[in-house]
């Protein structure tokens, strides 16, 4: 998949611990950038931003909240 940047290239980032949690789509498309949560027992746990390094700076102060 070629990223927005025409590079063919797709950065992840992440925070937290994604791998606790099951995920949920909050912004985006599974199959291009997006934003994932991982929530575990109604918490968020972990966030995964692909393409959207900018985006997941709100996101991250969600961790260890209810959503």
């Amino acid at each position: 998949m070629e990223s927005r940047r025409g590079r063919g290239r797709r950065v992840r980032q992440s925070d937290g611990e994604p791998g606790l949690g099951e995920a949920t789509l909050v912004d985006g498309e599974w199959s291009g950038d997006c934003i994932v949560e991982y929530m575990r027992a109604g918490e968020v746990v972990g966030v995964v931003g692909v393409n959207r390094t900018k985006d997941l700076m709100g996101y991250r102060k969600s961790i260890g909240h209810e959503s």
